[in-house]
């Protein structure tokens, strides 16, 4: 592969120092780190390398194809981290020509690679440096187990996921933001697709709550252009999802916070819920 790598995410964490620097000088090609992460500033270094590979984060990769100029596509993207939702991997295709993913860890590296993504959470074959373990069906996942075969170390990863028949490997959940609605396990990832799937919203966030009676219950934060009616998206969305999954509190806020890393504690979104008081539960 003769792409150039743009690494547009800390070169100190496993990701952007592994798979995109010492990865590309493996390959005898001098990867472009890229410090000032202002999303136009990294569009126009992508312009001047028009054969690039980028490795960005979710988060990021989804703010730069809002900001992509129309006569302008990106060449390669690698993903790691959470799955893109289905609605923005499928812009993403559209404004690519090649989407890769990645699933690694610090003790371990990188442990599976996808070259071309056409489904959320999907990561690809297991490299062979480890062996992994998973659920047999999307009906059965299980933890993601990674053992390193030089060392026998065993890696708990504390993902879902599960074999597909091609042998491919898939990610479900990590299994904390696993919402156990009256023992059914509710995936965030397929509630938040469905919302991100209504006109005008552009982030979904789905967590858990305690529930005196089903265990957990199902939340969502949502981000978009306009003032919407929750009752009614509520309403909607018992026509898209089964009854454990729909929302029993939904909140439309102005952004929804991230760590540092651009990620999103779902944890913390709801330990943020101490006052019950301003949530509506709807009968």
């Amino acid at each position: 592969m003769s792409l150039t790598p743009v690494v547009a995410c800390p070169v100190t964490h496993s990701y952007g120092l592994i798979c995109g620097v010492l990865a590309a000088l493996q390959r005898g090609i001098a990867p472009q780190v890229i410090t000032n992460l202002n999303p136009r500033s990294i569009l126009a270094r992508l312009r001047a390398v028009p054969e690039h590979l980028l490795y960005a984060s979710p988060t990021l990769v989804s703010l730069l194809i809002r900001m992509l100029p129309e006569n302008q596509r990106l060449h390669s993207v690698m993903l790691s981290g959470a799955p893109l939702p289905a609605p923005v991997l499928d812009q993403l295709r559209n404004r690519c020509l090649r989407v890769c993913q990645q699933y690694g860890c610090s003790e371990a590296g990188c442990v599976a690679l996808s070259p071309d993504v056409t489904e959320p959470g999907q990561l690809g074959l297991p490299l062979s440096h480890v062996s992994v373990q998973a659920g047999g069906s999307p009906g059965q996942p299980d933890e993601i187990l990674i053992t390193v075969k030089a060392t026998g170390q065993r890696i708990h990863s504390r993902d879902l996921g599960y074999f597909d028949q091609q042998g491919q490997l898939h990610f479900l959940a990590r299994s904390d933001d696993t919402i156990n609605v009256a023992g059914i396990n509710v995936y965030p990832g397929a509630v938040e697709d469905v919302f991100l799937g209504y006109p005008g919203i552009r982030e979904a966030v789905a967590f858990k709550q305690p529930d005196t009676f089903a265990g957990e219950r199902v939340c969502l934060r949502f981000v978009a252009d306009s003032e919407i009616d929750t009752d009614q998206l509520r309403q909607w969305s018992r026509g898209q999802l089964s009854p454990h999954q729909v929302p029993s509190l939904i909140e439309q806020v102005e952004s929804i916070s991230r760590l540092p890393n651009g990620k999103v504690s779902r944890r913390l979104l709801t330990e943020s819920l101490s006052d019950k008081d301003q949530w509506e539960v709807p009968a």
